[in-house]
This record gives structure tokens, C-alpha cells and sequence, in this order.
């Protein structure tokens, strides 16, 4: 694992490499932020991502820190954004994903109506090397994998997750 440069909420603006994807999502603001801070049930529904685990103790919040692994990818991050029913974001501690010498992910959650809410995930990455020269084609994919993420958590909480 490497070392990456932690790094801000401010960050999903100024990164070379961002994406968003968003998505209207049957179900209000806190109960998609309960689900986004179970780290136990993104592997039921972030296609892809094979485990999430908290790794500071609870309660959960800003500075705690959680391991994922997407295949053989793996990521350490630190909570930067905890505001229930707001926003969620970390900022990448480690890993081992070649290139990468920053990244931040946030979701932002607007209410549209008392049980429909807009879901905004951002991933902010700087890569280097060989990973920043293959970033312009990569967008498109990054951002079809986050949208999955997000078909993913409203078909799960639509199952009364």
C-alpha cells in the first residue's frame, strides 16, 4: 500500500480527474445516510466492491477510518464529511491502486420531497504516472461504476434495507 496525500472536501472541485453521478432515490435523506454508514452492506449493493470495514471504533464519524477492497484493490480512508442526512465523504489514506497520489469521494444527499432524495457522488482523484494519461477515457467508466453504486442502493433500500 501507498501513501496518498490526504486531502479536503474542497478537494472534489480542484482534482484533475472528477466524476459525478447522481440519482433521485426513493427514500429519505437519513435512511440513505444509514445506509451509506453501514460499511457492511455496500458489498450488497455497490456492484463490484467485495468488502468495506470499519476500522477505528464507534461511533462512527469524522476521523473514523475504514478499509475497502474492490477486487484486488484496496483503499484506507479517513471520514473528511459526516453529516447525517447532509453528506459522507472520505479522503484516501493508502492504497494500492497504481498512479494515485490523492483521492476524495463525497455524497451529497438534497431532498426533493419528504421520501425522495437526490444522491450527488463525486470521486476526485489525482493519478500520476501512466494512470493520469489514461484518465480523460477512464471518466466515462468511472462514472458508469458509480452509477451502478447508486441503481444499487436505491434497488436495496426499494427491499427495505
Amino acid at each position: 500500500m501507498t501513501s496518498c496525500r490526504p486531502e479536503t472536501v474542497a478537494f472534489t472541485a480542484t482534482a484533475p480527474l472528477r466524476v459525478t453521478a447522481t440519482r433521485e432515490i426513493i427514500a429519505g435523506p437519513d435512511r440513505i445516510f444509514a445506509a451509506l454508514a453501514d460499511a457492511s452492506s455496500w458489498p450488497r449493493w455497490f456492484p463490484g466492491l467485495d468488502q468495506a470495514r470499519w476500522t477505528s471504533p464507534e461511533p462512527h464519524g469524522m476521523g473514523s477510518t475504514r478499509e475497502v477492497k474492490v477486487g484486488p484493490l484496496r483503499v484506507v480512508e479517513e471520514f473528511i464529511a459526516w453529516e447525517p442526512g447532509v453528506r459522507f465523504g472520505f479522503t484516501f489514506e493508502s492504497t494500492n491502486l497504481p498512479g494515485t497520489r490523492a483521492g476524495v469521494e463525497l455524497v451529497e444527499l438534497l431532498p426533493v420531497t419528504a421520501h425522495r432524495t437526490r444522491v450527488s457522488y463525486t470521486m476526485a482523484l489525482e493519478p500520476v504516472g501512466l494512470p493520469a494519461r489514461l484518465a480523460p477515457p477512464l471518466k466515462p467508466v468511472m462514472r458508469a461504476a458509480i452509477g451502478r453504486g447508486l441503481a444499487g442502493l436505491d434497488r436495496y433500500l426499494a427491499q427495505g434495507a
